[in-house]
């Protein structure tokens, strides 16, 4: 591999470089550069000569931004919510982005940067999991109906502090949706969809979580959380604060990026993950940088 010396300066367009999503065509991105204003497009990607195409109006900052296996559907996230555009080929070549919601509930008050606690479902592009602290507890949010329709629905994640670890299962119906009482877990830091958009990981500071009902509209916890025991040099760790992960494209495996020993000098792991739960970790790579937001890359 090699790196283009033909370079863009994105500082127009904000002070920091926050995420990029990439259209499936490979030669369109857009660009969060912490401008509370707009987003930027980005072309020629593949000729190797990056040039500015144009920007997005946003309602905020949006330090997070996704873009849909498909091309139709972009999510731009930040503190003060989320934003859905529709996205179409325009006359004349590229493309339009068309603001179809701004769901302000769904902000990311915890996270900042890469995918921001988003994932849509590589399957089927009107849906999207997204996860978040709602009035200070977890939340893990199914929006469907993108883009034109959104509607959310919520899963409130809660650890009452008289729960024992044998009731962490309980899934409790209420009007809002359904919760799900874990123990131990304070904090949520990623999200991934199956391949078949069926399930969903989220990486939390406990380990893992796994759900079910991604394609069904009937979020569901499958097993406790998830939290093996991995060794770095003569040193034993019980998995946790996932700070970034995905699935294999083959969905056979979640691939979890974890700052044990620390952020600086890190694990990857890799562990199967069917319908039923969780095996154990299958391969590990250490003394990996991970980073504190969702920005691990697959190829």
């Amino acid at each position: 591999p090699t790196v283009s010396t033909n370079t863009l300066d994105i500082s127009n367009y904000g002070g920091d470089g926050d995420s990029i999503a990439i259209m499936p065509n490979g030669d369109t991105a857009v660009v969060s550069g912490d401008s509370s204003s707009q987003l930027l497009v980005v072309s020629g990607i593949v000729s190797g000569k990056p040039a500015a195409a144009g920007t997005i109006a946003i309602p905020d900052n949006r330090d997070g931004v996704v873009i849909s296996n498909d091309g139709k559907v972009l999510l731009a996230r930040g503190s003060s919510g989320l934003t859905v555009f529709s996205i179409a080929p325009a006359s004349g070549g590229g493309y339009t982005f068309t603001q179809t919601a701004n769901l302000a509930a769904q902000g990311a008050s915890n996270m900042e940067d890469g995918r921001d606690g988003m994932a849509i479902s590589p399957m089927d592009s009107s849906r999207a999991v997204v996860i978040g602290d709602a009035n200070g507890s977890m939340v893990v949010s199914l929006i469907v109906g993108l883009p034109g329709n959104p509607s959310v629905r919520s899963v409130h994640l809660r650890t009452p502090a008289s729960m024992s670890l044998t009731s962490r299962q309980v899934v409790r119906p209420e009007r809002h949706g359904s919760r799900l009482a874990l123990s131990g877990v304070s904090v949520l830091h990623a999200v991934a969809v199956s391949p078949d958009g069926k399930l969903a990981v989220v990486g939390t500071d406990a380990g893992l979580i796994l759900l079910s009902g991604v394609d069904t509209g009937n979020l569901a916890q499958v097993g406790n959380i998830y939290s093996p025991s991995f060794t770095v040099g003569n040193q034993s760790y019980q998995l946790g604060l996932v700070t970034t992960l995905g699935f294999t494209l083959d969905g056979k495996y979640v691939v979890v990026g974890a700052q044990q020993p620390s952020a600086a000098n890190g694990t990857v792991l890799l562990i199967p993950v069917s319908a039923s739960g969780f095996g154990a970790p299958f391969a590990q790579a250490t003394g990996i940088s991970i980073p504190a937001n969702d920005q691990i890359l697959i190829h």
